[in-house]
């Protein structure tokens, strides 16, 4: 089982799976952050997932991505709402496994209200990157390997 630790950590993961573990494409519905939804879903087929406690690899941004583009926070709260919604009228979004899906929600609920705070912030001024704006006002509480806490 997933520990809800994993979708609370704010560190970039990478995913290797198996073929056969992935069974739905993306969403073309989804603007932005249609591949976290990608790899819940399968990561709900999968009967372990190991972690390593280092990072294997040096993450870049890339000022160009659509992530950083100013209407980044826009469309990112368009696809929170689209998933929020959709799960509120009965779509699981390719979700089959309860756990999964109100994990889902609560991580999609969380990042729904960080984003909002990220573009308030914005109109108040603040010029960094949603990276820039968890490390300063959201610093992780523990280690990402640490305790629930």
């Amino acid at each position: 089982m997933v520990s809800p630790r994993l979708l609370r950590n704010q560190y970039p993961l990478i995913f290797v799976f198996r073929r056969d573990v992935i069974h739905q494409p993306y969403n073309p519905k989804v603007i932005l952050g249609e591949d976290t939804l990608f790899n819940l879903r399968a990561m709900q087929h999968s009967a372990a997932i190991a972690l390593h406690g280092q990072p294997l690899h040096q993450y870049t941004i890339d000022g160009g991505s659509i992530c950083h583009q100013p209407e980044a926070a826009d469309n990112a709260q368009i696809a929170y709402d689209y998933c929020l919604a959709a799960l509120k009228r009965g779509d699981n979004l390719g979700f089959h496994n309860h756990y999964f899906e109100s994990l889902v929600h609560a991580m999609l609920t969380r990042k729904h209200q960080l984003n909002a705070e990220y573009r308030e912030r914005q109109q108040q001024g603040f010029s960094g990157s949603f990276q820039h704006f968890i490390s300063e006002f959201h610093p992780p509480r523990t280690p990402w390997m640490g305790d629930d806490a």
